[in-house]
């Protein structure tokens, strides 16, 4: 029967089946809660004051200190330091309290992230039995990615942990209907929003509730929130950017030769297999569709449009997206009972010769060698931040691509699938895909947000499967088997080995700053000496100031600004050095004083050096300097210029 455009919340119901797990919980399964809370807190606290602080954490203890002395959350450059105010105050609390320590600065985080275990369990209680939940709870209490947040002094744990107690106050919207209960899950996404504006990810999921209760009622009011909550968004977000550099500060822009796309690659001389692949694509959609679609059924245009814009999509070469609607389609195609489905191996064909072709163009090219080979064919949007997310659990990736490919042949079955599906591609998956239009690469604690939602819906997606391939009913209590089997899963995805290098971690793990900056200030160097850091915001933080900044000018350009008619760093004011040459004149100046390098073991990685291009690299590695200190991690050093 036609879908009628009358209710298209219908749709929910013949794609999506509710899902209600039992809510009581024993004595025993509550005492458990606690011991895993327990142990989680007590690893966030373990080694919390081990090293110096590292990453960005500088950039948050500096306006914690100003605030201690001034009043106001200003850094070394006298720039307002705006983000996450509440998460810097409770720093600076602590360091009144407790005094001026690494500890003492990421105490609020340990103690915000011990509590985001007992978040998760609010929140998996709308997806998981009461075993299963327990399980997803102890994963996100020992997840190596979760207690390195806890153990950083930073705003990720304070917005993982709320955008987690959001979810839970929208299920209990979702759950008692009560406008009281929707204002709170609105104030606890505006905390989100304060920690860190990638909360406007979390803000569709307002709309969740009535898709998944297929009421018109609910999904005008999480309408509305929404809404209030974009407009928030554009407030804060505003706020936030008045307080940084604006264009007036702000350098020319490099001139930067633009690289030849592979869509020019593509089309220089190959414009007729493009044109040919458009004409095949569309003749292949109008015989499907004069074919099989009848005015009587309409549903069947659904797979033929898929296929046709999955096929389009790939023969410009955004394989990512094109591969999604290919795979929908087939689905689809699969799910309409009277389609043949030999008539499938004609797209998939048609898919397998676009993508040799395009291969064969780009090898003989020679602009893509070896794995570089598929980045032309990945297209818009990236599907690195996909990659890079999956870095915290791998195996909760294959758990969870595995549950996928088995819910999806259960729906090209005929079958609804389960409504936390739908919370995935909401609260996972969207996100994920919109992060690839804004960035090709982007670092995973970008997406740190959708990390809880993940877990959560690999759990519900691997119970789901066992259930259906078990032939058993959701029942509260299960075998002792099943719940070994569940101690397996939560041990794989935390990945024990990744588990004992974070807790209680060393600088074996993370660079050593501090070491760099106690050698430097155990020489009792006078004013005149010249210091020039790599990482200028560790150094400024634990020195004091520091003359320059060493990177090339490719990355530090856009954290710079101009002042005197120098290019300086926006957060400490130290004078930008962006090309080795730079760094040569800076060193001639050194005849009667003192001049440091401070490097970063930070920029050096197993497989590259980052930021020393534009002859940097060459300089450090010249006879004009020589290495006087190796810090504790074995890769953070010092030069001393020789005279």
């Amino acid at each position: 029967m036609p879908i009628k455009i009358a209710d298209p919340l219908a749709l929910i119901s013949r794609w999506f089946e509710p899902v209600t797990p039992a809510r009581e919980y024993r004595r025993a399964e509550y005492a458990l809660l606690w011991l895993i809370l327990g142990i989680g807190a007590v690893l966030r606290f373990w080694g919390l004051g081990n090293v110096g602080l590292h990453g960005d954490e500088e950039t948050m203890a500096m306006p914690a200190m100003a605030i201690l002395e001034t009043g106001q959350p200003i850094l070394p450059s006298g720039m307002y330091y705006a983000r996450a105010l509440i998460n810097v105050y409770l720093m600076s609390g602590s360091v009144w309290i407790f005094g001026e320590s690494e500890w003492a600065f990421r105490l609020p985080s340990a103690i915000v992230g011990s509590l985001t275990g007992l978040a998760a369990f609010f929140m998996g209680r709308r997806f998981l039995s009461p075993q299963v939940n327990l399980a997803f709870v102890a994963t996100i209490a020992l997840l190596p990615g979760m207690i390195e947040i806890s153990q950083t002094a930073r705003m990720y744990v304070f917005f993982v942990t709320c955008v987690i107690w959001f979810a839970a106050c929208l299920f209990r919207w979702e759950r008692d209907q009560r406008i009281f209960s929707l204002i709170l899950a609105l104030l606890v996404w505006v905390l989100c929003l304060h920690f860190h504006t990638l909360a406007i990810f979390a803000a569709p999921l307002f709309l969740f509730p009535g898709l998944s209760r297929q009421s018109w009622a609910q999904l005008i009011q999480g309408g509305i929130a929404f809404a209030v909550g974009g407009l928030f968004f554009n407030f804060y977000d505003n706020w936030i950017s008045t307080k940084y550099p604006q264009g007036s500060e702000r350098p020319p822009s490099l001139k930067a030769d633009v690289p030849q796309t592979a869509f020019d690659t593509l089309t220089s001389g190959n414009e007729w297999l493009l044109a040919a692949s458009i004409v095949a694509i569309a003749a292949l959609s109008l015989l499907l569709l004069f074919r099989f679609v009848y005015r009587a059924d309409w549903s069947k245009t659904v797979p033929v449009i898929l296929l046709g814009f999955g096929l389009l999509a790939m023969a410009v070469l955004h394989y990512h997206v094109g591969g999604i609607l290919l795979m929908l389609g087939v689905v689809f195609w699969l799910r309409v009972a009277d389609l043949p489905r030999s008539w499938l191996l004609v797209p998939l064909l048609l898919a397998a010769i676009m993508t040799a072709a395009h291969l064969t163009i780009f090898y003989e090219s020679g602009l893509y060698p070896g794995r570089k080979l598929i980045g032309p064919l990945i297209g818009t949007p990236s599907i690195w931040p996909v990659l890079r997310f999956l870095e915290y659990s791998p195996v909760a990736g294959v758990m969870y691509g595995v549950a996928v490919l088995f819910m999806l042949t259960l729906f090209a079955k005929g079958r609804r699938l389960p409504v936390h599906f739908l919370f995935f591609l909401m609260a996972v998956w969207a996100p994920l895909l919109i992060l690839g239009f804004f960035a090709w690469d982007t670092p995973p604690r970008y997406a740190q947000g959708q990390l809880g939602f993940f877990l959560l819906c690999t759990f519900a997606g691997v119970a789901y499967t066992a259930r259906e391939l078990a032939g058993a009913p959701d029942t509260s209590r299960m075998s002792r088997s099943t719940i070994a089997g569940l101690l397996l899963i939560s041990a794989a995805i935390i990945n024990p080995i990744a588990l004992t290098r974070t807790v209680n971690a060393g600088y074996e793990v993370h660079p050593d700053h501090k070491g760099a900056a106690e050698y430097i200030q155990s020489l009792n160097l006078g004013a005149d000496a010249i210091l020039i850091a790599e990482d200028v915001l560790q150094q400024t933080y634990y020195l004091g100031s520091v003359d320059y900044w060493l990177r090339e000018i490719d990355n530090s350009h856009k954290y710079s600004i101009m002042r005197h008619g120098q290019l300086v760093d926006q957060y400490t004011g130290a004078v930008t050095i962006g090309t080795g040459a730079e760094l040569e004149a800076v060193l001639d100046q050194g005849t009667e004083v003192d001049v440091f390098v401070i490097g970063s073991g930070a920029n050096i990685l197993a497989e590259a050096t980052l930021f020393r291009g534009q002859g940097i690299a060459q300089v450090l590695e010249s006879d004009r300097l020589q290495e006087v200190y190796i810090g504790r991690d074995g890769k953070t050093k010092i030069w001393k210029l020789v005279r």
